[in-house]
Protein backbone atom coordinates (compact mmCIF):
# COMPACT_ATOMS: atom_id res chain seq x y z
CA UNK A 1 0.00 0.00 0.00
CA UNK A 2 1.16 3.51 -1.32
CA UNK A 3 1.68 6.05 1.49
CA UNK A 4 -0.94 8.71 1.46
CA UNK A 5 -0.97 11.72 -0.53
CA UNK A 6 -0.92 15.00 0.89
CA UNK A 7 -1.51 18.53 0.00
CA UNK A 8 -0.17 21.69 1.34
CA UNK A 9 -1.69 24.49 2.59
CA UNK A 10 -0.84 27.93 3.01
CA UNK A 11 -3.04 31.16 3.49
CA UNK A 12 -6.09 30.56 1.16
CA UNK A 13 -3.54 28.89 -1.14
CA UNK A 14 -3.18 25.10 -1.80
CA UNK A 15 -1.16 22.56 -4.10
CA UNK A 16 -1.72 19.01 -4.48
CA UNK A 17 1.44 17.29 -4.29
CA UNK A 18 0.33 14.40 -6.56
CA UNK A 19 -1.37 16.15 -9.33
CA UNK A 20 0.72 19.94 -8.71
CA UNK A 21 -2.77 21.62 -9.30
CA UNK A 22 -2.61 24.85 -7.01
CA UNK A 23 -5.89 26.97 -5.68
CA UNK A 24 -7.18 29.58 -4.25
CA UNK A 25 -10.32 29.57 -2.30
CA UNK A 26 -11.00 25.98 -4.10
CA UNK A 27 -10.64 27.66 -8.06
CA UNK A 28 -7.55 26.13 -10.14
CA UNK A 29 -4.82 28.81 -11.07
CA UNK A 30 -3.23 28.64 -14.49
CA UNK A 31 0.03 27.80 -13.92
CA UNK A 32 1.70 24.38 -14.38
CA UNK A 33 5.24 23.14 -15.22
CA UNK A 34 8.70 24.07 -13.31
CA UNK A 35 7.46 26.79 -11.27
CA UNK A 36 5.16 24.77 -9.56
CA UNK A 37 8.01 21.97 -9.18
CA UNK A 38 10.08 25.28 -7.73
CA UNK A 39 7.22 25.77 -5.46
CA UNK A 40 6.88 22.22 -4.19
CA UNK A 41 10.12 22.22 -3.17
CA UNK A 42 10.59 25.32 -1.25
CA UNK A 43 7.23 24.16 0.16
CA UNK A 44 8.95 20.53 1.02
CA UNK A 45 11.42 22.85 3.34
CA UNK A 46 9.44 25.54 4.38
CA UNK A 47 11.59 27.84 6.06
CA UNK A 48 14.62 27.17 4.87
CA UNK A 49 16.98 28.48 2.02
CA UNK A 50 16.28 25.77 -1.42
CA UNK A 51 20.09 27.14 -3.45
CA UNK A 52 20.08 28.18 -6.72
CA UNK A 53 22.38 24.73 -6.98
CA UNK A 54 19.53 22.87 -5.67
CA UNK A 55 16.84 23.64 -7.62
CA UNK A 56 18.83 23.49 -11.09
CA UNK A 57 20.18 20.02 -10.18
CA UNK A 58 16.56 18.93 -9.37
CA UNK A 59 14.58 20.45 -12.39
CA UNK A 60 17.55 21.53 -14.90
CA UNK A 61 20.53 18.31 -15.23
CA UNK A 62 24.21 19.25 -16.88
CA UNK A 63 22.96 17.19 -19.93
CA UNK A 64 19.81 19.93 -20.52
CA UNK A 65 20.71 22.70 -23.09
CA UNK A 66 18.74 25.40 -21.83
CA UNK A 67 19.45 29.00 -20.11
CA UNK A 68 18.99 28.01 -16.50
CA UNK A 69 19.47 31.91 -15.16
CA UNK A 70 16.59 32.74 -16.96
CA UNK A 71 14.14 29.70 -16.56
CA UNK A 72 14.62 29.94 -12.68
CA UNK A 73 13.69 33.68 -13.17
CA UNK A 74 11.26 32.90 -14.98
CA UNK A 75 9.61 30.43 -12.70
CA UNK A 76 9.86 32.59 -9.53
CA UNK A 77 8.68 35.23 -11.25
CA UNK A 78 5.63 32.83 -12.77
CA UNK A 79 4.85 31.93 -9.14
CA UNK A 80 5.05 35.53 -7.52
CA UNK A 81 2.52 36.39 -10.02
CA UNK A 82 0.00 33.27 -8.90
CA UNK A 83 0.62 34.28 -5.37
CA UNK A 84 0.17 38.24 -5.55
CA UNK A 85 3.71 38.39 -3.94
CA UNK A 86 6.29 41.25 -3.65
CA UNK A 87 9.99 40.58 -4.50
CA UNK A 88 10.32 43.47 -1.82
CA UNK A 89 8.21 42.24 0.62
CA UNK A 90 7.60 38.93 0.00
CA UNK A 91 4.70 36.94 1.80
CA UNK A 92 5.56 33.76 0.50
CA UNK A 93 8.75 33.64 -1.62
CA UNK A 94 12.05 35.59 0.02
CA UNK A 95 15.08 36.02 -2.15
CA UNK A 96 18.09 35.51 -0.65
CA UNK A 97 20.38 37.45 -3.61
CA UNK A 98 22.78 35.11 -5.71
CA UNK A 99 22.24 32.35 -2.85
CA UNK A 100 18.27 31.13 -3.41
CA UNK A 101 15.05 31.69 -2.24
CA UNK A 102 13.13 30.50 1.26
CA UNK A 103 9.24 29.99 1.46
CA UNK A 104 8.05 32.19 4.59
CA UNK A 105 4.43 31.53 5.26
CA UNK A 106 3.32 29.51 7.64
CA UNK A 107 2.41 25.89 5.86
CA UNK A 108 0.27 22.93 6.58
CA UNK A 109 1.02 19.76 5.51
CA UNK A 110 -2.74 17.97 4.84
CA UNK A 111 -3.11 14.20 3.90
CA UNK A 112 -5.69 13.46 1.46
CA UNK A 113 -6.57 9.88 0.60
CA UNK A 114 -5.71 8.91 4.24
CA UNK A 115 -6.26 6.22 6.14
CA UNK A 116 -9.18 6.85 8.61
CA UNK A 117 -9.43 4.18 11.78
CA UNK A 118 -12.25 4.30 14.09
CA UNK A 119 -11.75 3.05 17.79
CA UNK A 120 -15.71 1.91 18.77
CA UNK A 121 -16.50 1.99 22.39
CA UNK A 122 -14.60 -1.13 24.51
CA UNK A 123 -17.71 -2.97 26.04
CA UNK A 124 -17.78 -3.61 29.80
CA UNK A 125 -17.92 -7.16 30.32
CA UNK A 126 -17.11 -7.12 33.84
CA UNK A 127 -20.80 -7.26 34.83
CA UNK A 128 -20.38 -4.10 37.24
CA UNK A 129 -21.90 -1.06 36.01
CA UNK A 130 -19.71 0.90 38.12
CA UNK A 131 -16.67 -0.02 35.53
CA UNK A 132 -17.96 1.74 32.90
CA UNK A 133 -15.59 4.66 33.52
CA UNK A 134 -13.02 1.80 33.16
CA UNK A 135 -13.57 0.79 29.65
CA UNK A 136 -14.75 4.41 28.77
CA UNK A 137 -11.31 5.18 29.93
CA UNK A 138 -9.30 2.81 27.65
CA UNK A 139 -11.17 3.41 24.69
CA UNK A 140 -10.46 7.15 24.93
CA UNK A 141 -6.52 6.76 25.75
CA UNK A 142 -6.33 4.01 22.67
CA UNK A 143 -7.68 6.70 20.60
CA UNK A 144 -5.01 9.03 22.08
CA UNK A 145 -2.39 6.52 21.49
CA UNK A 146 -3.35 5.54 18.09
CA UNK A 147 -3.76 9.28 16.81
CA UNK A 148 -0.23 9.77 17.95
CA UNK A 149 1.43 7.30 16.07
CA UNK A 150 1.40 8.50 13.22
CA UNK A 151 -0.76 11.46 12.71
CA UNK A 152 0.55 12.31 9.48
CA UNK A 153 -0.59 9.18 7.74
CA UNK A 154 -3.31 8.08 9.74
CA UNK A 155 -6.41 9.52 10.68
CA UNK A 156 -8.57 8.55 13.94
CA UNK A 157 -11.83 9.87 14.70
CA UNK A 158 -12.01 11.51 17.75
CA UNK A 159 -13.53 10.08 21.10
CA UNK A 160 -16.48 12.23 20.68
CA UNK A 161 -17.75 10.85 17.74
CA UNK A 162 -16.61 7.32 18.34
CA UNK A 163 -18.62 6.95 21.38
CA UNK A 164 -21.96 7.96 19.94
CA UNK A 165 -21.95 4.33 19.06
CA UNK A 166 -21.85 2.98 22.54
CA UNK A 167 -24.23 0.43 22.51
CA UNK A 168 -25.31 0.84 19.16
CA UNK A 169 -26.84 -2.34 16.98
CA UNK A 170 -25.59 -0.76 13.76
CA UNK A 171 -23.26 -2.90 11.47
CA UNK A 172 -19.40 -1.95 11.43
CA UNK A 173 -20.35 -1.27 7.44
CA UNK A 174 -22.95 1.08 8.11
CA UNK A 175 -20.38 2.78 11.02
CA UNK A 176 -17.81 3.06 8.81
CA UNK A 177 -20.15 4.53 6.12
CA UNK A 178 -21.51 7.07 8.38
CA UNK A 179 -17.73 7.84 9.22
CA UNK A 180 -16.17 7.77 6.35
CA UNK A 181 -13.42 5.50 7.37
CA UNK A 182 -12.18 2.11 6.16
CA UNK A 183 -11.38 0.06 9.42
CA UNK A 184 -12.73 -0.46 12.67
CA UNK A 185 -11.29 -1.72 15.58
CA UNK A 186 -13.69 -2.87 18.47
CA UNK A 187 -13.18 -4.37 21.54
CA UNK A 188 -14.01 -5.55 24.97
CA UNK A 189 -12.81 -5.37 28.55
CA UNK A 190 -13.48 -7.84 31.66
CA UNK A 191 -11.57 -6.88 34.80
CA UNK A 192 -11.35 -9.12 37.59
CA UNK A 193 -9.71 -8.02 40.45
CA UNK A 194 -6.62 -7.14 39.42
CA UNK A 195 -6.71 -8.33 35.88
CA UNK A 196 -8.15 -7.57 33.03
CA UNK A 197 -8.30 -9.51 29.56
CA UNK A 198 -9.04 -7.23 26.31
CA UNK A 199 -10.22 -8.64 23.14
CA UNK A 200 -9.37 -6.69 20.20
CA UNK A 201 -10.20 -7.39 16.29
CA UNK A 202 -9.46 -5.08 13.50
CA UNK A 203 -11.81 -5.12 10.73
CA UNK A 204 -11.75 -3.64 6.75
CA UNK A 205 -15.03 -2.22 5.81
CA UNK A 206 -14.95 -2.80 2.16
CA UNK A 207 -15.54 -6.31 2.70
CA UNK A 208 -15.73 -6.76 6.92
CA UNK A 209 -12.59 -9.21 6.61
CA UNK A 210 -10.82 -9.30 10.21
CA UNK A 211 -7.12 -8.21 9.26
CA UNK A 212 -5.98 -9.11 13.16
CA UNK A 213 -7.53 -10.13 16.59
CA UNK A 214 -6.08 -10.82 19.43
CA UNK A 215 -6.67 -11.00 23.22
CA UNK A 216 -4.56 -9.30 25.98
CA UNK A 217 -3.95 -10.75 29.34
CA UNK A 218 -2.78 -8.47 31.92
CA UNK A 219 -1.81 -7.39 35.03
CA UNK A 220 -3.77 -3.48 35.67
CA UNK A 221 -0.64 -2.64 36.75
CA UNK A 222 0.38 -3.35 32.70
CA UNK A 223 -2.13 -1.31 31.30
CA UNK A 224 0.09 1.29 29.24
CA UNK A 225 1.86 -1.49 28.33
CA UNK A 226 -1.20 -3.17 26.68
CA UNK A 227 -2.64 0.32 25.24
CA UNK A 228 0.97 0.95 23.36
CA UNK A 229 0.80 -2.79 21.78
CA UNK A 230 -2.02 -2.24 20.49
CA UNK A 231 -1.11 1.03 18.88
CA UNK A 232 1.83 -0.95 16.74
CA UNK A 233 -0.06 -3.58 15.70
CA UNK A 234 -3.27 -1.76 14.52
CA UNK A 235 -0.29 0.77 12.81
CA UNK A 236 1.36 -2.22 11.26
CA UNK A 237 -1.54 -4.44 10.23
CA UNK A 238 -2.71 -1.15 8.07
CA UNK A 239 0.42 -0.99 7.04
CA UNK A 240 1.03 2.45 8.37
CA UNK A 241 5.29 3.21 9.64
CA UNK A 242 5.71 4.23 13.13
CA UNK A 243 7.45 7.68 12.83
CA UNK A 244 10.58 6.62 14.62
CA UNK A 245 10.19 9.56 16.93
CA UNK A 246 7.70 7.88 18.46
CA UNK A 247 9.38 4.74 18.85
CA UNK A 248 11.72 6.36 21.13
CA UNK A 249 9.40 7.48 22.91
CA UNK A 250 7.55 4.87 23.88
CA UNK A 251 10.65 2.73 24.66
CA UNK A 252 11.88 4.89 27.33
CA UNK A 253 8.38 6.34 28.79
CA UNK A 254 8.36 5.80 32.32
CA UNK A 255 5.43 3.46 33.74
CA UNK A 256 2.66 5.24 35.48
CA UNK A 257 0.88 4.32 39.08
CA UNK A 258 -2.02 1.61 38.63
CA UNK A 259 -3.90 4.13 41.26
CA UNK A 260 -3.05 7.62 39.78
CA UNK A 261 -3.98 6.27 36.32
CA UNK A 262 -7.20 5.06 37.89
CA UNK A 263 -8.05 8.61 39.04
CA UNK A 264 -6.96 9.86 35.79
CA UNK A 265 -9.43 7.99 34.23
CA UNK A 266 -12.24 8.69 36.21
CA UNK A 267 -11.51 12.40 36.10
CA UNK A 268 -11.46 12.03 31.93
CA UNK A 269 -15.43 10.64 32.62
CA UNK A 270 -16.37 13.60 34.52
CA UNK A 271 -14.56 16.49 32.45
CA UNK A 272 -16.46 14.65 28.86
CA UNK A 273 -19.70 15.71 30.25
CA UNK A 274 -18.34 19.72 29.77
CA UNK A 275 -20.58 21.12 32.28
CA UNK A 276 -18.76 23.16 35.44
CA UNK A 277 -19.78 20.45 38.43
CA UNK A 278 -18.85 17.82 36.12
CA UNK A 279 -15.97 19.68 35.62
CA UNK A 280 -15.25 20.59 39.59
CA UNK A 281 -15.48 16.41 39.62
CA UNK A 282 -12.73 15.94 37.38
CA UNK A 283 -10.36 18.73 38.71
CA UNK A 284 -10.50 16.83 42.37
CA UNK A 285 -9.79 13.55 40.45
CA UNK A 286 -7.10 14.79 38.55
CA UNK A 287 -5.24 16.58 41.53
CA UNK A 288 -5.68 12.97 43.31
CA UNK A 289 -3.70 11.29 40.30
CA UNK A 290 -0.70 13.68 40.41
CA UNK A 291 -0.54 13.32 44.15
CA UNK A 292 -0.65 9.88 43.84
CA UNK A 293 2.29 9.70 41.60
CA UNK A 294 3.40 13.12 40.50
CA UNK A 295 4.96 12.21 37.91
CA UNK A 296 1.30 11.34 35.72
CA UNK A 297 2.11 13.78 33.14
CA UNK A 298 -1.22 12.62 31.25
CA UNK A 299 -2.93 13.96 34.45
CA UNK A 300 -1.53 17.02 34.61
CA UNK A 301 -2.54 18.05 30.86
CA UNK A 302 -6.07 16.83 32.18
CA UNK A 303 -5.99 19.22 34.78
CA UNK A 304 -4.69 22.14 32.69
CA UNK A 305 -7.96 21.86 30.10
CA UNK A 306 -10.18 21.76 33.37
CA UNK A 307 -9.09 24.65 34.59
CA UNK A 308 -8.70 26.66 31.11
CA UNK A 309 -12.50 25.56 30.70
CA UNK A 310 -14.07 27.71 33.86
CA UNK A 311 -14.11 30.87 32.48
CA UNK A 312 -15.46 30.55 29.59
CA UNK A 313 -18.33 27.98 30.23
CA UNK A 314 -19.03 29.03 33.81
CA UNK A 315 -18.15 32.12 33.82
CA UNK A 316 -15.02 31.71 35.97
CA UNK A 317 -12.77 34.57 37.20
CA UNK A 318 -10.35 34.41 34.86
CA UNK A 319 -6.69 35.51 36.43
CA UNK A 320 -7.14 32.37 38.76
CA UNK A 321 -8.53 29.80 36.98
CA UNK A 322 -5.71 30.44 34.13
CA UNK A 323 -3.02 30.77 36.47
CA UNK A 324 -3.56 27.31 37.88
CA UNK A 325 -4.20 26.07 33.88
CA UNK A 326 -1.04 27.16 32.59
CA UNK A 327 0.78 25.80 36.00
CA UNK A 328 -0.48 22.44 35.51
CA UNK A 329 0.60 22.26 31.48
CA UNK A 330 3.43 23.38 32.45
CA UNK A 331 4.21 20.38 34.94
CA UNK A 332 2.99 18.61 32.32
CA UNK A 333 5.85 19.65 29.91
CA UNK A 334 8.47 19.17 32.34
CA UNK A 335 7.57 15.68 32.38
CA UNK A 336 6.50 14.83 29.21
CA UNK A 337 7.47 17.97 26.29
CA UNK A 338 5.54 15.78 23.57
CA UNK A 339 1.86 15.93 24.97
CA UNK A 340 -0.10 17.89 22.86
CA UNK A 341 -2.89 18.19 25.36
CA UNK A 342 -0.84 20.47 27.37
CA UNK A 343 0.38 22.55 24.28
CA UNK A 344 -3.26 22.79 23.63
CA UNK A 345 -4.06 24.36 26.94
CA UNK A 346 -1.10 26.89 27.17
CA UNK A 347 -2.33 27.98 23.86
CA UNK A 348 -5.87 28.07 25.38
CA UNK A 349 -5.13 30.34 28.01
CA UNK A 350 -2.62 32.45 25.90
CA UNK A 351 -5.69 33.41 23.92
CA UNK A 352 -8.50 33.52 26.15
CA UNK A 353 -6.50 35.55 28.59
CA UNK A 354 -3.12 36.72 27.51
CA UNK A 355 -4.51 37.80 24.08
CA UNK A 356 -1.11 37.24 23.11
CA UNK A 357 -1.91 36.52 19.08
CA UNK A 358 1.41 35.01 18.47
CA UNK A 359 2.03 33.02 21.56
CA UNK A 360 -1.23 31.43 20.87
CA UNK A 361 -0.83 30.11 17.68
CA UNK A 362 2.90 28.97 18.18
CA UNK A 363 1.47 26.68 21.13
CA UNK A 364 -0.75 25.50 18.89
CA UNK A 365 0.93 24.55 15.87
CA UNK A 366 3.43 22.88 18.07
CA UNK A 367 0.38 20.68 19.03
CA UNK A 368 -0.49 19.86 15.75
CA UNK A 369 2.11 18.54 14.66
CA UNK A 370 2.73 16.52 17.52
CA UNK A 371 -0.61 15.12 17.34
CA UNK A 372 -2.21 16.42 13.85
CA UNK A 373 -5.38 14.00 14.71
CA UNK A 374 -5.99 16.16 17.99
CA UNK A 375 -9.24 17.19 17.06
CA UNK A 376 -9.41 20.15 19.69
CA UNK A 377 -6.24 22.11 18.67
CA UNK A 378 -7.30 22.06 15.55
CA UNK A 379 -10.55 23.42 16.16
CA UNK A 380 -9.30 25.95 18.93
CA UNK A 381 -6.17 27.16 16.76
CA UNK A 382 -9.14 27.94 14.05
CA UNK A 383 -10.80 29.65 17.17
CA UNK A 384 -7.62 32.08 17.10
CA UNK A 385 -7.37 32.52 13.11
CA UNK A 386 -11.03 32.97 13.44
CA UNK A 387 -10.77 35.66 16.04
CA UNK A 388 -7.79 37.43 14.49
CA UNK A 389 -9.44 37.92 11.01
CA UNK A 390 -7.96 35.44 9.52
CA UNK A 391 -11.47 33.45 8.33
CA UNK A 392 -10.42 31.51 5.09
CA UNK A 393 -7.58 29.84 7.56
CA UNK A 394 -9.71 29.07 10.53
CA UNK A 395 -12.29 27.29 7.87
CA UNK A 396 -9.57 24.93 6.60
CA UNK A 397 -8.73 23.93 10.22
CA UNK A 398 -11.96 23.69 11.50
CA UNK A 399 -12.78 21.50 8.35
CA UNK A 400 -10.02 18.84 9.44
CA UNK A 401 -11.19 19.00 13.02
CA UNK A 402 -15.10 18.21 11.55
CA UNK A 403 -13.36 15.37 9.48
CA UNK A 404 -11.92 14.13 12.58
CA UNK A 405 -15.00 14.56 15.27
CA UNK A 406 -17.85 14.67 12.71
CA UNK A 407 -20.17 14.29 15.58
CA UNK A 408 -19.10 16.91 17.90
CA UNK A 409 -20.95 18.91 19.55
CA UNK A 410 -18.36 22.14 19.78
CA UNK A 411 -16.74 21.58 16.05
CA UNK A 412 -20.55 21.30 14.49
CA UNK A 413 -21.12 24.79 16.39
CA UNK A 414 -17.52 26.61 15.51
CA UNK A 415 -18.33 25.49 11.51
CA UNK A 416 -21.47 27.69 12.01
CA UNK A 417 -19.94 30.49 14.43
CA UNK A 418 -16.79 30.75 12.37
CA UNK A 419 -19.45 31.66 9.16
CA UNK A 420 -20.98 33.91 11.55
CA UNK A 421 -17.29 36.13 12.51
CA UNK A 422 -16.83 36.29 8.97
CA UNK A 423 -19.74 37.77 8.09
CA UNK A 424 -21.44 35.03 6.67
CA UNK A 425 -24.42 34.94 8.21
CA UNK A 426 -26.65 32.96 6.24
CA UNK A 427 -24.40 30.50 5.74
CA UNK A 428 -23.89 30.00 9.31
CA UNK A 429 -27.62 28.99 10.00
CA UNK A 430 -27.82 25.75 8.41
CA UNK A 431 -24.25 24.36 10.57
CA UNK A 432 -25.77 25.81 13.37
CA UNK A 433 -29.33 24.08 12.33
CA UNK A 434 -27.66 20.77 11.96
CA UNK A 435 -25.78 21.00 15.19
CA UNK A 436 -28.81 21.23 17.11
CA UNK A 437 -30.42 17.85 15.15
CA UNK A 438 -27.66 15.82 16.44
CA UNK A 439 -28.19 14.20 20.15
CA UNK A 440 -28.83 16.35 22.52
CA UNK A 441 -30.45 18.81 20.66
CA UNK A 442 -30.06 20.96 23.77
CA UNK A 443 -26.46 22.43 23.15
CA UNK A 444 -26.59 25.99 24.45
CA UNK A 445 -23.53 27.13 22.62
CA UNK A 446 -25.27 26.10 19.41
CA UNK A 447 -28.46 28.07 20.49
CA UNK A 448 -26.29 31.03 21.24
CA UNK A 449 -24.53 31.48 18.08
CA UNK A 450 -28.01 31.05 16.34
CA UNK A 451 -29.38 33.89 18.05
CA UNK A 452 -26.03 35.65 17.26
CA UNK A 453 -26.98 35.05 13.82
CA UNK A 454 -30.82 36.14 13.89
CA UNK A 455 -29.46 39.05 15.33
CA UNK A 456 -27.25 40.07 12.44
CA UNK A 457 -29.47 39.34 9.75
CA UNK A 458 -32.15 41.64 11.47
CA UNK A 459 -34.45 38.69 12.94
CA UNK A 460 -34.64 39.67 16.73
CA UNK A 461 -37.84 37.59 17.45
CA UNK A 462 -36.42 34.64 16.61
CA UNK A 463 -32.68 36.06 18.24
CA UNK A 464 -34.74 36.30 21.53
CA UNK A 465 -36.45 32.79 20.93
CA UNK A 466 -33.03 31.15 20.51
CA UNK A 467 -31.15 33.63 23.54
CA UNK A 468 -33.92 31.93 25.63
CA UNK A 469 -33.24 28.83 24.99
CA UNK A 470 -29.75 28.94 25.27
CA UNK A 471 -30.48 30.63 29.11
CA UNK A 472 -32.59 27.19 29.54
CA UNK A 473 -29.99 24.79 28.69
CA UNK A 474 -26.61 26.43 30.00
CA UNK A 475 -28.10 25.51 33.78
CA UNK A 476 -26.67 28.91 35.18
CA UNK A 477 -22.99 28.03 34.17
CA UNK A 478 -22.76 31.20 31.79
CA UNK A 479 -24.49 34.84 31.83
CA UNK A 480 -23.83 35.03 27.83
CA UNK A 481 -27.38 34.26 27.27
CA UNK A 482 -28.92 36.47 29.47
CA UNK A 483 -26.97 38.75 27.87
CA UNK A 484 -28.24 38.22 24.55
CA UNK A 485 -31.71 38.11 25.93
CA UNK A 486 -31.25 41.60 27.00
CA UNK A 487 -29.61 43.54 24.12
CA UNK A 488 -32.35 41.33 22.13
CA UNK A 489 -35.01 43.73 24.45
CA UNK A 490 -33.19 46.61 24.00
CA UNK A 491 -33.20 46.12 20.12
CA UNK A 492 -37.05 45.33 19.48
CA UNK A 493 -37.99 48.24 22.36
CA UNK A 494 -38.47 46.41 25.25
CA UNK A 495 -36.61 48.85 27.19
CA UNK A 496 -38.32 47.81 31.03
CA UNK A 497 -37.66 44.15 30.33
CA UNK A 498 -33.98 44.76 29.09
CA UNK A 499 -33.37 46.82 32.40
CA UNK A 500 -34.71 43.45 34.39
CA UNK A 501 -32.32 41.29 32.59
CA UNK A 502 -29.57 43.87 33.63
CA UNK A 503 -30.79 44.13 37.31
CA UNK A 504 -30.52 40.51 37.20
CA UNK A 505 -27.04 40.49 36.12
CA UNK A 506 -25.97 42.86 39.02
CA UNK A 507 -27.97 40.97 41.34
CA UNK A 508 -26.01 37.60 40.71
CA UNK A 509 -22.80 39.37 40.64
CA UNK A 510 -23.45 39.94 44.77
CA UNK A 511 -23.10 36.02 44.97
CA UNK A 512 -20.83 35.25 41.98
CA UNK A 513 -18.58 36.84 39.10
CA UNK A 514 -20.83 38.41 36.32
CA UNK A 515 -18.32 39.36 33.45
CA UNK A 516 -18.46 43.19 32.30
CA UNK A 517 -18.40 42.30 28.87
CA UNK A 518 -22.18 40.50 29.17
CA UNK A 519 -23.31 43.78 31.12
CA UNK A 520 -21.25 46.17 28.54
CA UNK A 521 -23.41 44.20 25.58
CA UNK A 522 -26.81 45.06 27.22
CA UNK A 523 -26.33 48.59 27.36
CA UNK A 524 -24.95 49.06 23.67
CA UNK A 525 -28.50 47.63 22.90
CA UNK A 526 -30.14 49.83 25.45
CA UNK A 527 -27.69 53.03 22.98
CA UNK A 528 -26.30 54.02 26.52
CA UNK A 529 -23.20 54.15 25.01
CA UNK A 530 -21.05 56.00 27.49
CA UNK A 531 -22.28 53.29 30.43
CA UNK A 532 -21.41 50.71 27.32
CA UNK A 533 -17.85 51.67 26.83
CA UNK A 534 -17.70 52.14 30.67
CA UNK A 535 -17.97 48.38 30.96
CA UNK A 536 -15.55 47.04 28.39
CA UNK A 537 -13.19 49.06 30.46
CA UNK A 538 -13.72 46.87 33.50
CA UNK A 539 -13.65 44.22 30.91
CA UNK A 540 -10.11 44.69 29.95
CA UNK A 541 -8.72 45.21 33.35
CA UNK A 542 -10.73 42.36 34.44
CA UNK A 543 -9.29 40.33 31.42
CA UNK A 544 -12.43 38.79 30.63
CA UNK A 545 -12.73 36.10 27.95
CA UNK A 546 -15.23 37.16 25.86
CA UNK A 547 -13.33 40.86 24.81
CA UNK A 548 -11.40 38.04 22.51
CA UNK A 549 -14.82 38.80 20.41
CA UNK A 550 -14.96 42.46 20.14
CA UNK A 551 -13.42 42.43 16.54
CA UNK A 552 -15.61 40.15 14.79
CA UNK A 553 -19.25 41.15 17.00
CA UNK A 554 -21.84 42.93 14.70
CA UNK A 555 -23.43 44.26 17.86
CA UNK A 556 -20.18 46.31 18.50
CA UNK A 557 -20.58 48.34 14.98
CA UNK A 558 -21.99 51.64 16.26
CA UNK A 559 -19.15 52.46 18.76
CA UNK A 560 -16.20 51.31 15.97
CA UNK A 561 -15.53 54.68 15.10
CA UNK A 562 -15.43 55.51 18.83
CA UNK A 563 -11.91 57.01 20.36
CA UNK A 564 -12.32 55.31 23.47
CA UNK A 565 -13.59 51.48 21.66
CA UNK A 566 -10.49 52.09 19.47
CA UNK A 567 -8.12 52.42 22.57
CA UNK A 568 -9.84 49.24 24.47
CA UNK A 569 -9.12 47.24 21.00
CA UNK A 570 -5.65 48.29 20.57
CA UNK A 571 -4.90 47.48 24.13
CA UNK A 572 -6.24 44.15 23.88
CA UNK A 573 -3.77 44.13 20.58
CA UNK A 574 -6.80 43.60 18.35
CA UNK A 575 -6.44 46.78 16.44
CA UNK A 576 -4.28 45.96 13.46
CA UNK A 577 -6.49 42.58 12.85
CA UNK A 578 -8.02 42.21 9.40
CA UNK A 579 -10.87 42.26 9.87
CA UNK A 580 -13.73 41.58 6.77
CA UNK A 581 -16.52 43.48 6.48
CA UNK A 582 -19.85 41.38 6.54
CA UNK A 583 -20.85 42.14 2.96
CA UNK A 584 -17.58 41.56 1.90
CA UNK A 585 -18.14 37.69 2.85
CA UNK A 586 -21.60 37.19 2.97
CA UNK A 587 -23.00 34.44 -0.07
Amino acid sequence: MQEAAFKYQFRNFEIDACTKELRKNDIRLKIHGQPLDVLLMLLERTGEVVTREEIRQKLWPRDTFVDFEHGINTAIKKLRQALCDSAYKPKYIETLPRVGYRFVAEVFRVPTGKLMVVVLPFENLSGDASQEYFSDGLTEQTITDLSSIASGRMGVIARTSAMIYKGTRKSIVDICRELDVQYALEGSVRRDGSRIRISVQLICANDQTHLWAQNFDRELVDVLTVQEELGRAIAEHVRVKLAPQKRAQAACAAPLNFDSYDAYLRGRYYLNRLTPPNTQRAIEFFTQATQIDPRCAVAYGALAESYVVLPITGDAPSGEAIAKAKGAARQALAIDPNLAEAHTAIGFAQFWHDWDWTGSEVSYRRAIALNANYSWARYRYAHLLSNTGRHEEAMVQNEIAHKLDPFSLIINTMCGQFRYQAGQFSQALAPLTKCIELDPPDFWVAHLNLSKVHAAMGNYPEALAEARRAEAFCDGGSTEPLSLIGHALAVLGRRAEAEVILEELFARAVKRYVPPYNIALIYQGLEEHELALEWLERAYRDRDVHMVFLNVEPKWEPLRSHPQFMTVLQRCGLAHRTVAAPHQLSA
